[in-house]
């Protein structure tokens, strides 16, 4: 809760897709890009980004992954990242919504 604590800030600044006509459905390449800026105690290094790419049809899951994305931070300023899953497939004829986003679990336990 303390701000002067904190160590790396990122965001996701777009998102996007391509897709493809695959054997029997559509095969999308969804990208996800982004920032990440060293807080009051950040000192550079490897930053680990829980990225979940998810796709549903109404209520059903269709394709959901989480990805230990790592960007090389920088101390002194912003550094720019993009991440993308080439494996996302669905079938044929189906209206989805794609989502992309952090997860970072379940809440920690006091």
């Amino acid at each position: 809760g303390d701000p002067n604590k904190l160590q790396y800030q990122s965001s996701i600044t777009d998102v996007t897709r391509a897709c493809t006509q695959g054997m029997g459905g559509i095969q999308m390449n969804v990208a996800v890009a982004g920032r990440v800026i060293a807080g009051p105690l950040g000192t550079g290094g490897t930053v680990t980004m829980p990225i979940r790419i998810a796709v549903v049809s109404g209520d059903q899951i269709l394709y959901s992954q989480l990805h230990k994305y790592q960007v090389t931070a920088s101390a002194t300023g912003a550094t720019q990242f993009i991440f993308n899953d080439p494996n996302v497939i669905v079938p044929d004829g189906m209206s989805v919504q794609v989502f992309a986003g952090y997860d970072e679990g379940p809440e920690k336990k006091n």
